[in-house]
């Protein structure tokens, strides 16, 4: 009886580890990993905005980066594990962008008052995108007035938060209203002022 007991744990062991070797199989057969043209327009987010205030600094956005170990918060090749960003865990996918305060990540910058000319195009490769922070990043208005339309393509967009951008004012409205899938719009703490009209002008399920 005792060996039969035995024999009947090291079989309870053997299918135990079985198992669990099916289900990582199983994990690493389901993630997905970042998709290339997401992962190279994130690189020219990131030199974009270096290039913008002639930063030279390793340590900003030190986790986005062409290669490395692929271990988790190592970053390297695979975006998904890159800090700030959030990917669909099946599909790989980037969609949640948080990019705010930029700026204030990089103790190499040399011109504070200098706005950042952010190109929107690039924000078009993440077809999945469903949130996007820019709040507090210094953004060009004279860029924004007409860029922001672009992300009218982006059909998943539902949170969009531009606050504390100081530059940001009324011109930029007609762009927003193009907006249609935003459910979260932030603009507080910009330089709109006045009234105007939010009936007609934007989804009836946006929220400010």
């Amino acid at each position: 009886m005792e060996c039969r007991g035995l024999s009947n744990r090291k079989s309870w062991l053997y299918w135990s580890l079985m198992l669990m070797i099916i289900q990582i199989l199983i994990f690493r057969q389901t993630k997905g990993d970042c998709i290339e043209e997401e992962r190279k327009a994130l690189l020219e987010i990131k030199a974009s905005h270096m290039k913008s205030y002639d930063s030279e600094n390793d340590h900003f956005l030190p986790t986005w980066v062409d290669y490395g170990s692929g271990t988790p918060g190592d970053g390297g090749g695979d975006c998904c594990d890159w800090e700030r960003i959030t990917c669909n865990t099946t599909t790989g996918h980037v969609t949640e962008l948080s990019l705010y305060y930029l700026r204030g990540t990089d103790d190499d910058i040399k011109f504070w008052s200098k706005f950042w000319p952010l190109n929107v195009s690039l924000f078009l490769h993440f077809k999945e995108l469903r949130s996007l922070n820019l709040s507090d990043d210094f953004l060009d208005k004279e860029i924004m007035k007409t860029g922001l339309e672009k992300l009218s393509t982006l059909k998943k967009l539902e949170v969009l938060d531009l606050s504390f951008n100081d530059d940001i004012d009324n011109d930029i409205l007609p762009s927003l209203m193009t907006l249609t899938s935003l459910k979260i719009l932030d603009l507080s703490f910009t330089s709109l002022n006045g009234n105007f009209p939010l009936s007609g002008m934007f989804s009836p399920f946006l929220c400010f």
